[in-house]
């Protein structure tokens, strides 16, 4: 989708009109690009690879985990920035494909108490 400024009826608006038609123009575009991101990602969480890969990043980026209690900034800020990456992924994931991102996360927080139960069943045992 392209944008002409060179067009006759923009050059017939007056500034505000074509800031407007600008601002409408790069709206637009920025929801068929996301909505093409969503269609590919969709895509990808078809094949087991690209599941694999996506819960990668949840695991990666500690999708669904909060920052530690009694964190301090700077620290909280940059845990909290960090904690911002892994949310979009996951928003954006969910966009793709409600189901399966809540059975990703699901699995990884089982992962985390199985593991949780094995270690304190070694050390008490």
């Amino acid at each position: 989708m392209s944008f002409n400024i060179e067009d006759e009826d923009f050059k017939e608006l007056d500034k505000d009109d074509k800031l407007l038609k600008f601002e409408d123009h790069l709206v637009n575009k920025e929801s068929i690009e996301q909505r093409d991101a969503i269609i590919n990602l969709r895509e990808v969480l078809n094949t087991p690879p690209g599941r694999s890969f996506i819960k990668f990043l949840f695991k990666t980026l500690e999708v669904g985990e909060l920052p530690s209690k009694g964190l301090e900034s700077p620290d909280m800020y940059e845990t909290l920035g960090f904690l911002r990456s892994g949310q979009a992924v996951f928003q954006l994931t969910s966009q793709a494909n409600r189901k399966l991102a809540g059975n990703m996360l699901a699995e990884i927080q089982g992962d985390i108490y199985n593991d949780a139960i094995q270690r304190s069943q070694i050390e008490n045992g």
